[in-house]
């Protein structure tokens, strides 16, 4: 573990102004805990905060165990009494063989202090001096520690000290403040990891990594159920790397619980990822194939087929696949959406059931079934360009739906068989300019002047001429040429 943190930052981090004692620093730390674990608090930064805390907490205490400290004298001495209170004090601390044999070693030392002493060699006792001082470092290091693990279960910090003990027997290191140090951020990040998911396999469905209370989940028992096996097996996993026995070096046994962590937090997103997608795609009645085989990936993933830390499971993969289908569904949300709002428009302005009809497919979604997910995309991007044109005419086809109906009225009063043929081509020429196969509804608008024209033309029209109003509706197509009619009459 490496600190960036000094002292003062630490006591900023834990709220005090000063040094405290071991049981204030430790009730704050415990009080930190309860606020800022992520299987707990609601807060967006529990997880970073909750880092901080730890780093801090592990800080303040190395520095009231140095202050503890006394300072060492000049010269290393050795006497009787002190060989006798050093295997008193290691006593507490034989927790593996490798101690075992340490304490073994150092009664020798007194022993053999004694007989230098009867036979008056003194000088004997210095082949036992660089035993006698690796005991000392091994008591001043077991010291600095113990306060830190109070906070851990009783099994896991005796696996930690009985780790401790034959790793340093075993000479297993060259820095050895940071080898120490990485040992503690190893087990404190396990025993973390063991925290979340023991408290979410509870639930039977995994939290994410940013905390918050998990919910019921929407895919089912089966589903719920795999994922709290996978669970279990990740939390058997990480207590079998604490067992005492399993030796690693302190930097292996970080690296392999921060691999750990990886693939919970892979298979915590990617459980996230599916009861997201899961949850949108029942608000659908229509799905195309595309989306079907998404759906059957969820549930394969969910259900144990797709094992998180498989070689054959490409995270990054299936996180694009779920950013593309959410992607997908978000626009077809807002098509549905422009879709209900020109369906609305063409209801208020009496636009042919045909029109009408495909933009209430839109709105309904049925339009997407059967496609396949290259049709998708192409489809959207059409859809959105002819209903945001059309939204964009709201005006002119009010107009244009309200000159329609007063050249209807107009032009009613005649019993003119051709007359009413007219109109019925004028009306399907208009309307059909707002069809989605038009490559444009810009062309709808040009539409407006000749309604226009032919209106005014048929209020100064001599309606009893049933073949110039009908030859009106039928072939005038510009204002221009209405115009010129009007002149002849």
């Amino acid at each position: 573990m490496v600190n960036d943190m000094n002292v003062d930052e630490a006591l900023h981090i834990l709220g005090f102004s000063h040094m405290p004692d071991e049981k204030a620093l430790k009730d704050t730390y415990r009080s930190l805990v309860r606020r800022y674990h992520p299987d707990v608090s609601t807060e967006a930064d529990a997880e970073s905060r909750m880092a901080q805390v730890n780093e801090a907490y592990l800080i303040v205490m190395q520095a009231l165990s140095e202050r503890k400290k006394t300072k060492p004298a000049e010269q290393f001495s050795i006497s009787a009494q002190s060989i006798a209170m050093l295997i008193e004090a290691l006593d507490h601390y034989s927790v593996c063989p490798a101690m075992f044999r340490l304490i073994y070693d150092l009664k020798g030392a007194l022993s053999t202090y004694y007989k230098a002493v009867q036979i008056g060699k003194p000088e004997l006792i210095k082949t036992q001096e660089p035993m006698i001082k690796r005991a000392y470092l091994y008591l001043k290091i077991f010291q600095k520690v113990e306060p830190t693990l109070e906070v851990l279960p009783e099994d896991i910090r005796h696996s930690f000290m009985y780790r401790l003990g034959e790793f340093l027997a075993g000479n297993h290191w060259k820095d050895l403040s940071k080898e120490v140090n990485t040992l503690l951020e190893a087990y404190f990040r396990a025993y973390s990891l063991i925290v979340s998911l023991e408290g979410t396999e509870r639930v039977h469905m995994p939290t994410l990594p940013s905390g918050g209370k998990a919910e019921p989940s929407p895919l089912g028992t089966f589903s719920a159920m795999s994922i709290s096996g996978k669970i279990r097996s990740f939390a058997a996993r990480l207590r079998l790397l604490l067992e005492p026995r399993v030796f690693k070096m302190p930097d292996e046994l970080l690296a392999e619980v921060e691999e750990i962590g990886r693939q919970i937090a892979d298979l915590t997103s990617l459980v996230y990822m599916a009861t997201d997608l899961q949850k949108r795609l029942m608000k659908y009645s229509y799905f195309g194939p595309w989306m079907n085989e998404v759906k059957a990936y969820i549930t394969k993933l969910v259900s144990g087929a797709v094992a998180i830390g498989d070689k054959d499971v490409d995270v990054e993969g299936l996180k694009l696949l779920y950013r593309s289908a959410v992607s997908v569904l978000d626009e077809m949300n807002e098509v549905r959406a422009l879709a209900r709002e020109v369906a609305s428009l063409f209801f208020k302005a009496h636009v042919p059931y045909d029109i009408q009809e495909f933009v209430e497919k839109v709105s309904r979604g049925e339009v997407f079934a059967g496609k396949s997910w290259s049709d998708i995309p192409m489809l959207l991007h059409e859809l959105r360009r002819y209903l945001e044109g059309v939204l964009s005419l709201g005006e002119v086809v009010h107009e244009v739906s309200a000159l329609l109906d007063s050249i209807h009225e107009k032009i009613s009063c005649l019993q003119c068989e051709d007359i009413d043929d007219a109109f019925d081509a004028l009306k399907g020429r208009v309307w059909g300019r707002l069809s989605p196969q038009v490559p444009s509804t810009d062309a709808f608008s040009t539409m407006l002047s000749e309604l226009r024209a032919i209106d005014a033309f048929l209020d100064v029209m001599s309606l009893e001429d049933c073949d110039s109003v009908s030859g009106v509706m039928r072939g005038l197509y510009s204002e221009e040429m209405l115009l010129r009619k009007m002149g002849r009459e």
